[in-house]
């Protein structure tokens, strides 16, 4: 089955305009609103091949079923966005992440309950392989070339962040290995 799902969203803050230097956790320290209830923390993991870990969602699932998208999840309460994306990795992936995780855009998402989220997405390198993987949530974890990305059946916007994010300077840095 095909979704036909309208994103609606003002704007995509890039990783300029959202970092301001250091850490997320840095940047949130002493910020009560760290996040609300329900936002959720995203994470692009980018293999030595400049692949993208995506994750292929269940076919019972609610919302989106059948389709590709990104490692992540809820923020729970108390959590960071950094702290929620580090958890969700090891959740769903199996793999403890060494390297920085850096903030590559707040992007607002509409539920289908009409309800205003926020998602913070963040990117880094890897040196996991696929072998390295532990399913723990989905029907698949892959490794996707990003020539490959637009063939798949996405969640709606898992398109619209992998493009920004494929024509961003922080993908072509790693695309370089500036960052690895």
């Amino acid at each position: 089955m095909m979704w036909s799902y309208q994103i609606n969203h003002t704007a995509i803050t890039d990783a300029d305009e959202c970092s301001k230097g250091g850490t997320m956790d840095e940047q949130l320290a002493g910020n009560e609103a760290m996040a609300r209830p329900h936002d959720s923390a995203l994470v692009l993991l980018v293999d030595a091949q400049r692949r993208i870990l995506l994750q292929h969602r269940d076919a019972h699932t609610a919302r989106f079923p059948n389709t590709w998208g990104f490692v992540g999840g809820s923020i729970e309460d108390g959590e960071t966005p950094e702290q929620a994306a580090h958890r969700e990795i090891w959740e769903e992936t199996g793999l403890m992440i060494t390297a920085e995780l850096t903030l590559f855009m707040r992007f607002p998402w509409t539920s289908i309950e009409d309800q205003r989220l926020l998602w913070y997405v963040f990117y880094a390198p890897t040196e996991a392989s696929e072998e390295d993987l532990v399913l723990g949530e989905g029907q698949a974890l892959r490794f996707v070339p990003a020539e490959d990305i637009p063939q798949l059946n996405q969640h709606p916007a898992a398109t619209t962040i992998l493009t920004a994010f494929l024509a961003s300077p922080a993908y072509a840095d790693l695309r370089t290995g500036e960052t690895m």
